[in-house]
């Protein structure tokens, strides 16, 4: 009888542990395109799932030469996910720039979030612009979220410390189909694409941190990249990205940033809030100009 009370208490503590881990975000083994997507089981029940477009792109002249593009013809590789659902890696080569390489990383780290991390190893030989890099966030499939209605009222950034929707910030078009801002004291030029929709937010964010909710506002998930570079927002994928600024790379050198993301009911600021000051998404420092003789 003591035997069958030890094992019934087994099974019942196996089985909430099962229940606690079924309620973490899960990264599921690639079997679609994007090439280098990376999709994530959401913790909710009937939650559905985000891809990750991790990299969309990682360009290196404007609409020209990329390290990794999700129409690469041949890649290299794609994301390789762990049985038990909890961690990820990207390892591959540029199909289009010799020597150089991207590794990358996923991991469950709690049951809210996701780590990720990109490394760019330049074994090129030469001096790498600054990569312009695309992480997107398709949120479509995520139960309750918005399709393709009302995006931009359910999709918000920081602005001089507030929390935004971006349905609130004017642009030149005012019903762009696209919406996209430089994080403060970055040295990076305006997205052209952004540009031509005339969706740019001429005075740009606090960081590189972006959020988006259901329609009934009790679910969000939220992103950031650090150091942040830039946010962007397409209501006709729909999508969502907070991307990271890597700077020049030298040969021989590497240039690695880190992600978050996060699924949540928490109030929306108070989420934010803590990512902001914990100093996500926060531009990195630049050198300062040399003084003048």
């Amino acid at each position: 009888m003591k035997g069958v009370f030890l094992l019934s208490s087994a099974m019942a503590l196996w089985s909430v542990g099962s229940w606690l881990r079924a309620a973490e975000p899960r990264l599921l083994k690639y079997s679609e395109p994007p090439i280098y997507g990376l999709t994530v089981a959401a913790p909710w029940e009937d939650g559905g799932t985000l891809m990750i477009n991790l990299p969309e792109h990682l360009e290196i002249s404007e609409g020209g030469l990329g390290i990794l593009r999700n129409t690469d013809k041949v890649p290299a590789g794609h994301w390789q996910a762990a049985e038990d659902g909890r961690s990820a890696v990207l390892d591959v080569e540029s199909t289009t720039i010799p020597g150089a390489r991207v590794k990358a990383t996923a991991k469950v780290v709690g049951a809210d979030r996701i780590a990720l991390a990109l490394r760019i190893d330049n074994g090129s030989g030469t001096i790498m612009p600054a990569p312009r890099p695309l992480y997107c966030l398709q949120y479509r499939k995520l139960t309750g979220f918005p399709q393709w209605q009302e995006n931009f009222k359910h999709t918000f950034v920081f602005i001089d410390g507030k929390v935004v929707a971006l349905a609130d910030l004017k642009t030149a078009t005012a019903d762009a189909a696209v919406k996209g801002g430089v994080v403060r004291g970055v040295p990076q030029p305006k997205s052209a694409f952004v540009e031509r929709a005339g969706g740019t937010i001429e005075e740009g964010i606090d960081a590189a941190i972006i959020a988006v909710t259901s329609l009934d506002g009790t679910r969000k998930v939220v992103t950031a990249w650090t150091p942040g570079r830039s946010m962007l927002s397409n209501s006709r994928i729909p999508c969502m990205h907070a991307d990271p600024y890597y700077g020049e790379i030298r040969p021989g050198g590497s240039a690695e940033a880190t992600g978050v993301v996060l699924f949540t009911e928490e109030p929306l600021e108070k989420v934010m809030g803590e990512l902001l000051k914990a100093g996500a998404g926060a531009p990195a420092p630049q050198p300062s100009a040399p003084p003048h003789e």
